[in-house]
């Protein structure tokens, strides 16, 4: 069977909205050969940055207006690109993107499951988000529990529903219930493995499983994925550790089942700092995972 071809569209941002760190991302994988080792037909990058520290006295969220500003540009783009029988990789910087790819997707009429492949649950708000980052809260805004605004912009003011969600390898649940997130097993209908559980089963297995989960929407599915689902000692180039991730092969085995799916309608790929990554090591093997999985 002949591979399938990608649209693809860079989202350079990083939500402690400074210069570097994982905005740099979609560049580095692309000068690792990205190109080279999986069909793509590039469509460039979004232009908002995310360049205000501070955090919004009312949202709670930083670099608030950016973020609305994105979310907004990043729907209309996805939209345009939805249009395409081929599918759509965003190399992103930080979960931040999501809503707005999500929001995309919906304005461009699919309606869709999410497989949600992170290291955190990201269903924190304003409030309990320790930093107010945004990367920290895009499940929380899809779900209607995180601010109204974003959600607007994004196109998601209407919440996902919990039964179209599959939250696959979180490892941060004790410090979130600690910090006042809300926690998946409060939401009726999400299906959720936390990361022990997905090992347990098996990657492959879980990766066959939620395939099948995501190709019993009308339309289709989107996976996200975030690089911290990694054990820290696999993958070090990422700002946001938590112990006992996957190791590569692991998450080759979970990915490739999905994204070879052809109710995939596409991936979108954060957690990525190749400032924490001097010699292009990890670049490589980024570029490598894909290669072997987009299909």
């Amino acid at each position: 069977m002949a591979r399938r071809t990608w649209n693809l569209l860079g989202v350079p941002i990083d939500s402690v909205a400074e210069p570097g760190g994982t905005e740099l991302g979609p560049e580095a994988l692309l000068a690792a050969g990205l190109t080279d080792l999986a069909p793509l037909i590039d469509h460039g990058s979004t232009v908002t940055q995310l360049r205000d520290p501070r955090r919004d006295p009312e949202s709670g969220v930083v670099a608030f207006a950016d973020v609305l500003e994105l979310s907004s540009e990043l729907r209309d783009e996805v939209a345009e690109l939805a249009d395409s029988e081929r599918p759509l990789l965003v190399l992103g910087g930080c979960c931040t993107a999501l809503p707005g790819v999500i929001g995309g997707l919906r304005a461009a009429g699919k309606r869709l499951r999410l497989v949600y492949l992170d290291g955190h649950l990201d269903l924190y708000d304003g409030e309990s988000s320790p930093g107010g980052e945004a990367a920290d809260m895009p499940l929380a805004v899809m779900l209607g529990l995180g601010p109204r605004d974003w959600a607007a912009s994004a196109g998601v003011a209407q919440p996902l529903d919990p039964a179209d969600l599959a939250l696959l390898g979180p490892r941060d649940r004790e410090e979130a219930r600690e910090l006042g997130s809300a926690l998946p097993d409060e939401i009726d209908g999400v299906s959720f493995l936390d990361g022990s559980e997905l090992r347990d089963e098996g990657p492959a297995h879980v990766g066959e499983r939620f395939a099948v989960f995501g190709a019993e929407a009308p339309d289709g599915f989107w996976v996200h994925l975030d690089l911290d689902l990694l054990d820290g000692e696999e993958f070090p180039a990422t700002d946001a550790f938590v112990e006992d991730g996957l190791r590569w092969d692991e998450l080759e085995e979970l990915l490739g089942p999905l994204v070879s799916h052809p109710a995939c309608l596409g991936l979108d790929l954060t957690g990525f700092n190749p400032e924490k990554d001097v010699s292009g090591r990890y670049a490589h093997r980024i570029v490598e995972l894909l290669g072997a999985t987009l299909g």
